[in-house]
């Protein structure tokens, strides 16, 4: 007989916690569900995108880390603008140098979106090639949370990006600035854009993007810049509803096609200090309500034509063309 030993009674297994359902996805299954099922089409940026975060990426990332969809999206912004046979982006795009293997880049565009310069000459600085190993918010004209990792800006200005916009990137919810000025930007702007929320700017001017402003875009609450100066945009203009866009301050449609009359509903934004409406096809008087936003609101800047649309000295600050009617 004799007694047991402490210390034999067997120990309870240790009971372990639930492992997330991600963890045991692949990334393409991943992707799968949180984009859908376009990202296995393949011939397309989706597809492109995830042979390379799954199979070629240096990073190697698995589901388990926070930042696959940022940096798989990332990489469909880059596919979706470098087309075949193309000339590519100017600056830090995937071959940028050919084959060093090194991930350093020459940049020429700071976080505002201009070119850094000392006195009259470019001023180059090290970046880091976009499909890179380097952590995505390395990249040229990708700037995150500090110490953090969550993206906040993607600032391509002047870059040759020639493509279209990508409409999943509101799955990055702490996106705040598009800036994409004078790419060659074509098709239309995505309604999903309407569902960033914590978008602040939206820059793509100077593009070749057609169709109309998606009316979606009038739920971003913390808008307070959207700018598709120089574009080809037509239709009318979709009145902003009451309540939308309770801090927009610059508002740019300038350089469009845009047709029809000015909204008076305009004037629910009063916030607005800037509003372009110059070089269009619109017609008409401008509302009164909206010149009221000039004698009582933050109105600084008033643009339109007053060939063709009738505005008094007093309430529009500039007329193209042919002055004052």
């Amino acid at each position: 007989g004799g007694v047991e030993a402490a210390g034999m009674v067997p120990t309870p297994e240790p009971t372990m916690p639930p492992t997330p359902i991600a963890w045991t996805q692949s990334v393409q299954e991943h992707l799968t569900l949180q984009i859908g099922p376009h990202v296995n089409t393949p011939g397309t940026p989706y597809n492109d995108a995830l042979v390379w975060i799954a199979d070629i990426d240096p990073m190697n990332l698995t589901t388990r880390d926070e930042f696959l969809v940022q940096r798989y999206l990332l990489a469909v912004l880059y596919f979706s603008t470098v087309q075949e046979g193309g000339n590519g982006w100017v600056h830090c795009g995937a071959s940028d140098p050919p084959s060093t293997g090194d991930n350093t880049c020459q940049a020429v565009i700071d976080d505002s979106g201009e070119r850094l310069t000392d006195g009259n000459n470019v001023v180059p600085f090290d970046s880091s090639r976009w499909l890179s190993g380097a952590n995505e918010c390395d990249w040229m004209g990708i700037y995150c949370a500090a110490g953090g990792g969550e993206l906040l800006d993607i600032v391509l200005v002047e870059n040759n990006l020639e493509g279209t916009l990508v409409p999943e990137l509101y799955h990055l919810p702490t996106l705040q600035r598009i800036l994409l000025r004078g790419n060659a930007l074509f098709g239309t702007i995505p309604s999903e854009y309407g569902r960033m929320a914590a978008l602040l700017g939206l820059s793509i001017d100077s593009n070749q993007l057609t169709g109309n402003i998606p009316p979606e875009i009038y739920n971003l609450e913390l808008l307070q810049e959207f700018n598709v100066h120089n574009n080809s945009l037509s239709g009318n203009l979709p009145a902003p509803p009451t309540g939308s866009w309770p801090r927009i301050r610059y508002l740019n449609l300038g350089t469009n096609s845009f047709s029809g009359e000015i909204p008076r509903e305009f004037s629910n934004l009063e916030r607005l200090a800037n509003l372009f409406l110059d070089q269009n096809d619109l017609a008409g008087p401008m509302p009164e309500e909206v010149c009221s936003l000039r004698s009582s609101g933050n109105l600084r800047a008033l643009e339109v034509d007053c060939a063709e649309v009738d505005c008094s000295p007093e309430c529009c600050t500039n007329c193209q063309p042919g002055g004052f009617e």
